[in-house]
């Protein structure tokens, strides 16, 4: 059998027990983290993964901004595919991991991710990261059908990695997808995570005490949802020696402020996922047909669909002003629909609203041409991370726009880790 749980049902009991005496609110780590691995597959040569990174540096046409720039540890794209085909070694694996957690009210369910694991003869690996994915639109986009993710380029340097799906893709693709849902994005993640020790403890791997986070863009806010969410809740368990944040949308209400004073988004397709995000997070009872004017009152349901690629619904949407995607009223805060959802971002908000570890380590990036996630995301986090004793690291500057800024990104990271090996 390709799919067999880990755990005896006395396990599963204990776990439901530790549930029932939490508070909704509360995250939960399971007493004996449940899991199944399934569609195991060993990679051996590392051109599928050098083949993806190659497409997001032809996508994003950084040739032109790589040698304009000076930003920390920062490798060229030859530099890395080298770094990647020397630490390659015996290969990767990767499989399909469903994991038992909470879905977004709470109540318990299986998710679903993809896990990556250095291949080494004698087991040993330098540690863990947990690697948040960017926005998707399609099911068929999100990791666990995924067979390589642009982040799982650091698993080669000695790392077992895990990428949840989050709630409403993978096994969970029926449930309303909690887009920029802090709690729920960290819960999923933080999870995985403790899944992911037990997977390689059950299969007798030696894990050195190396622990990351990372991601960009919705990544981005997830790596932070979940940096805040181990400060509050496993600080005696989880120590990241680095949390790598690149462009997340940290505030949502600056960033709708941002879209509405610039009459402006450079992503149309993340409007009905934030405002639905939102919406069903918090059962706010909003009518989207109320929100959504013009092509994108016409579309939104092909978005929310789950059926349809990312690169298709950029490219079907023409209108970018706000004053062509939302309704008059939606435009205007006082408005009783608007002021819903302005309530339901504030009890998103990353900014100024928890205080990291003392030397906790971050670093924070965002190009200031970003074209998706409004700059003053990261400025207003910059900023209210300073002075709190956690150890910041600010790359703000003139990368490109936002899919240029992911290349920089991954090859700034990717520098990191290479000149840790």
């Amino acid at each position: 059998m390709n799919d067999i749980f880990k755990h005896s049902l006395i396990a599963v009991m204990l776990v439901l027990v530790a549930f029932s005496c939490k508070k909704d609110d509360d995250p939960v780590e399971p007493v004996t983290p449940i899991y199944e691995v399934s569609d195991v597959k060993n990679i051996s040569l590392p051109e599928p993964l050098i083949n993806i990174f190659q497409q997001l540096v032809e996508y994003s046409d950084i040739d032109s901004i790589i040698g304009t720039i000076d930003i920390p540890y920062i490798i060229t794209p030859t530099q890395l595919i080298s770094a990647i085909r020397e630490n390659w070694g015996e290969g990767v694996s990767t499989g399909v991991m469903k994991y038992q957690s909470k879905d977004t009210f709470g109540n318990t369910t299986n998710l679903s991710g993809r896990i990556y694991v250095k291949n080494t003869a004698d087991k040993k690996l330098k540690g863990i990261i947990i690697a948040n994915h960017f926005t998707v639109c399609s099911n068929d986009e999100c990791p666990s059908n995924m067979l390589f993710e642009p982040e799982s380029i650091l698993v080669p340097f000695g790392y077992a990695m895990v990428m949840a799906d989050y709630i409403g893709y993978g096994s969970t693709v029926d449930m309303e997808h909690p887009y920029l849902n802090w709690k729920a994005t960290a819960t999923a993640s933080i999870d995985a995570y403790f899944a992911m020790k037990q997977y390689l403890e059950d299969n007798g791997y030696e894990v050195g005490d190396e622990r990351y986070n990372v991601g960009y863009s919705q990544g981005g806010e997830a790596t932070m949802s979940v940096l805040r969410m181990v400060t509050e809740n496993y600080s005696d368990k989880i120590h990241f020696n680095r949390s790598f944040v690149g462009a997340g949308p940290h505030s949502i209400e600056a960033t709708y402020d941002d879209i509405i004073a610039n009459d402006f988004t450079g992503i149309p397709m993340a409007m009905p996922m934030i405002v639905n995000g939102m919406n069903t997070s918090y059962d706010l009872g909003l009518n989207l047909d109320e929100v959504f004017i013009g092509e994108m009152h016409d579309n939104y349901k092909r978005v929310l669909s789950k059926k349809h690629s990312s690169l298709y619904l950029l490219a079907l949407f023409k209108d970018h002003e706000a004053t062509k995607i939302f309704a008059p009223s939606f435009l205007d805060k006082n408005d009783p629909m608007t002021t819903k959802f302005i309530e339901a971002a504030r009890k998103n908000e990353l900014v100024g609203t928890w205080t990291p570890k003392t030397g906790e380590d971050i670093y924070l990036f965002h190009s200031m041409e970003d074209d998706m996630v409004p700059f003053v995301n990261s400025a207003l986090m910059g900023v209210a991370l300073e002075n709190t004793g956690c150890k910041l690291e600010k790359v703000f500057g003139n990368f490109g726009n936002h899919i240029q800024g992911m290349s920089i990104f991954i090859l700034s990271v990717s520098g990191y880790f290479a000149q840790m090996n």
